[in-house]
């Protein structure tokens, strides 16, 4: 009898361990190896653009390791994600997902803000995240942060409900070669192989190449769906310098391709009512850098910049888009209690749209400008127990103007295992491409012999 009761204690000892464990170390290590104050000292970049640990941040964060993402046995970025809570997943098909944090999830959600080593991946043509051709190998992700509430006062428009940075390995975590191959009756095939390699001391170098078929969903009825998905992506990434470097440099690039079936019910003039089958695809390569050097005194200078070129074709659109995005950031301490972190940028991006007859665009060519400028003040009220985070952007976009995007947030570590915080904020986001000049067709009524259909003129919607 004693030894099941020692059994059975173990048991909801190690199930209790399980549940209260929500963040994990990378993935070299296992949760279970670390104490509470190990996971607290988890370090956080995402939340003010600094490394942070765990307790020192006033902000809902998870982090999702790359030990998580392996045991998961998840097979895209969309299924990782259900890891984390406050984090809403919704499946539409093989190949469409509506992801959110907050509620209100649909397949474009608007005031969700993802990135990928910092570098936004939020469309402006229909101000959303496209997961179904966002292609980064789950092998070479480190780890994932999921900020839940308004980050816009560091990241600038769109980030209202939270961020989701995609952050990979160094290619120095990356040496040597790996072959992953792998196949089944939804996933029909999938294969990824990579090659990394030191080319000095200073200087790593990573390769890969990736490829695979979703095959089409089976529906209770016993038909396929319309929904089979393919993608094939190549890239690189090179980093140089390493822990004791005044400077770091890393550059990547990427080249991919993604086609995916869907089934749509469109409405179009005349009034009349289509059943559409068609493969969206989208192609385009991406070339990122990112500068971390150092200043005069204690001071940390950081430039990133990125390149983008891409070819849509959808059912609504045709769209060609070019983007650059640059951005340079400085942190310093001021009068010993103060640790300022300021920075500007901008993000331009040029594109065509050729309309179809179910949505008519009213300007062909446009060039879309974001201006911004922000600023975070962390000062140190009590040392180690009470902390006041100011911080304020100022963006200008060519839409709806300047927007002012405050937050003011107080954190108090009482002990090494507890934190309490408090935020205020205001976060704001930046009208789509569609929501700002375009006309579609919509389904008013079925008045017969004939579907009554209107036409909507979408004009600086917000």
């Amino acid at each position: 009898m004693s030894a099941a009761i020692r059994i059975c204690t173990r048991i909801a000892l190690f199930l209790i361990a399980f549940l209260c464990s929500p963040f994990f170390v990378f993935a070299e290590g296992s949760a279970f190896d670390m104490s509470l104050e190990e996971l607290m000292s988890v370090e956080v970049s995402s939340v003010s653009k600094k490394p942070q640990q765990l307790k020192d941040i006033p902000a809902a964060v998870y982090i999702i390791s790359a030990e998580d993402i392996r045991r998961s046995g998840a097979t895209c970025i969309p299924e990782v994600l259900r890891l984390a809570p406050g984090v809403h997943v919704m499946a539409l098909s093989h190949n469409r997902w509506a992801i959110t944090i907050r509620g209100a999830a649909r397949e474009y959600s608007n005031k969700l803000l993802v990135l990928v080593d910092g570098r936004s991946v939020y469309m402006p043509t229909f101000s959303g995240v496209m997961w179904e051709t966002l292609e980064v190998p789950l092998e070479n992700i480190q780890r994932i942060e999921v900020i839940r509430g308004p980050g816009a006062s560091i990241w600038g428009s769109n980030a209202v409900n939270g961020v989701i940075n995609i952050i990979t390995y160094p290619a120095s975590d990356t040496q040597g070669s790996k072959l992953i191959l792998a196949g089944g009756n939804e996933l029909k095939s999938s294969a990824l192989i990579r090659y990394g390699y030191k080319h000095n001391d200073d200087t790593s170098v990573r390769y890969h190449a990736r490829g695979f078929e979703y095959d089409q969903s089976r529906q209770i009825t016993g038909l396929h769906g319309e929904d089979a998905w393919t993608n094939r992506s190549a890239g690189f990434r090179l980093d140089r310098g390493n822990a004791d470097s005044q400077q770091k440099f890393m550059l990547q690039g990427n080249a991919y391709l993604s086609k995916a079936d869907d089934q749509l019910t469109m409405f179009s003039s005349p009034p009349s009512i289509d059943t559409v089958m068609y493969t969206q695809r989208k192609q385009g390569l991406d070339l990122s850098a990112r500068w971390d050097f150092a200043g005069s005194g204690d001071r940390k200078r950081s430039l990133q910049t990125s390149v983008e070129s891409s070819q849509l074709h959808h059912v609504y659109i045709d769209e060609n888009r070019r983007t650059f995005d640059v951005e340079f950031t400085e942190q310093f301490a001021y009068k010993t209690k103060h640790e300022i972190l300021w920075g500007a940028g901008t993000r331009l991006s040029w594109d065509t749209i050729d309309g179809s007859k179910y949505m008519l665009i009213s300007e062909r060519q446009r060039r879309s400008e974001l201006y911004r400028i922000f600023i975070n003040d962390d000062i140190e009220l009590r040392p180690d127990k009470l902390h006041l985070l100011l911080s304020a952007g100022l963006d200008h976009n060519n839409v709806t103007g300047f927007e002012f995007q405050p937050s003011i947030r107080l954190i108090a570590t009482p002990d090494k295992a507890n934190s309490i915080w408090l935020a205020l904020s205001r976060a704001s986001r930046t009208p789509s491409r569609i929501e700002s000049g375009s006309n579609l067709y919509a389904l008013a009524g079925m008045a017969p012999p004939v579907p009554f259909v209107v036409k909507i003129s979408l004009d600086n919607v917000v």
